[in-house]
């Protein structure tokens, strides 16, 4: 899955899938008329099954997501899901964060490292790089996010044992390789963009912000462990389950 802001990422996202096997579906969303038919123009002569909708600049990449495919993803095992990602407020940091991420998630070397790595161990749920390095200490914690995310979940199944204080391990900036059955009560919610503020340009506090924390710890809550890639070591690190 990708959510296309930007039309220069439909060019790269073009390019990767050129070199990308295994995939059973590509589901993509952007808010560009321009954009769409661009990505229709080469998946409607490639080999891919593909959908593509025109949505509203709502929720960043995670309402797309999760109001329009939901439903859709429940039947897939796995998903890739990545979007056009640019820090406004510190390019120098998104452009490294987006090179790391592209690399392991949109190449042909990153996506058959993973699918080695999920078939060898099936209580890997979540793959995504370490951006530690990156980011202040203080954004690995749920901060003004929790209520949002106590609110979304609240009394919904699945959602029991998340964990909800100390620091949390998340794909930061929401890009990702999940197991389905890894995230599937998130999938489960009755998701619509009414629940999503208007975008303003927000650096935290919002309910897609309560979601890339959720996407890290609904699998860790559901006993799955996740593999972190460290670009610096060229390795993976496990975060495992709390007891």
């Amino acid at each position: 899955t990708a959510h296309v802001f930007y039309e220069d990422f439909a060019t790269d996202l073009i390019n990767a899938l050129k070199n990308l096997s295994g995939i059973s579906k590509v589901y993509l969303t952007t808010p560009s008329m321009q954009i769409k038919q661009s990505l229709e123009e080469y998946l409607s002569k490639s080999n891919f099954a593909y959908e593509i909708r025109i949505t509203p600049n709502v929720g960043r990449n995670f309402g797309p997501l999760f109001v329009e495919y939901s439903a859709d993803l429940q039947k897939e095992t796995s998903f890739i899901h990545v979007h056009s990602k640019q820090s406004l407020h510190s390019p120098e940091f998104g452009l490294e964060w987006l090179s790391r991420n592209t690399n392991l998630l949109l190449t042909k070397e990153g996506t058959e490292r993973i699918r080695r790595l999920s078939a060898s161990d099936p209580e890997i749920g979540l793959v995504f790089v370490d951006s530690s390095d990156l980011l202040y200490g203080s954004n690995f914690r749920w901060g003004r996010s929790r209520a949002l995310a106590r609110r979304v979940s609240a009394n919904l199944p699945g959602f029991e044992k998340i964990k909800w204080s100390g620091r949390l391990s998340f794909p930061a900036g929401g890009m990702f390789w999940v197991r389905t059955d890894a995230i599937r009560p998130l999938l489960e919610v009755d998701w619509d963009y009414g629940m999503f503020p208007p975008e303003q340009g927000q650096r935290d506090g919002t309910l897609q912000h309560a979601l890339e924390r959720l996407v890290g710890q609904i699998p860790l809550s559901r006993n799955f462990r996740q593999a972190v890639y460290l670009k610096q070591l060229d390795r993976f690190k496990f975060v495992e389950p709390e007891d």
